[in-house]
């Protein structure tokens, strides 16, 4: 059987101040609850490497403020969240960068190709100056 309980204004307004106090306090351990175990960040880390054509290696991980393992987030949901931010992050990158990776690729092979044609070039010009040394020689022991 439930009761009606009668309140003057004053009990009223010191119930109603102590409810309001207690849910502010409510909220505020619900907020610290939520930087302690309900952080779930993810940092992702972009390495182009030397080829530069389309290939680069993209990492994401998991970082919180408080122990990885003690949040509210299961683990293999965190995985899960983790490979799919890491997924999307390469498909803008792709999308927004694909023109800027081919140049670089287009540059990388140029460099490369260049670095070959110095590279035969040194070779000839020692090849040229062997010639000469030697014909230098054969004219001194001739001579």
């Amino acid at each position: 059987m439930e009761r009606i309980v009668q309140l003057n204004e004053y009990e009223y307004k010191t119930m109603a101040d102590l409810a309001k106090l207690k849910e502010k306090q409510i909220q505020e351990r619900a907020k610290k609850l939520y930087e302690e175990k309900g952080i779930l960040g993810i940092e992702v880390e972009l390495n182009i490497h030397e080829n530069y054509n389309e290939t680069f290696e993209l990492r994401s991980y998991g970082t919180r403020n408080g122990d990885w393992d003690n949040s509210l987030i299961p683990y293999a949901k965190k995985r899960e969240l983790i490979a799919l931010v890491q997924e999307k992050a390469r498909v803008l990158f792709l999308k927004s960068f694909s023109r800027e990776l081919k140049t670089m690729g287009e540059v990388n092979r140029l460099y490369r190709e260049a670095e070959e044609e110095r590279r035969k070039f040194k070779v000839w010009t020692l090849t040229g100056w062997l010639m000469a040394i030697m014909m230098i020689i054969y004219l001194v022991i001739k001579g």
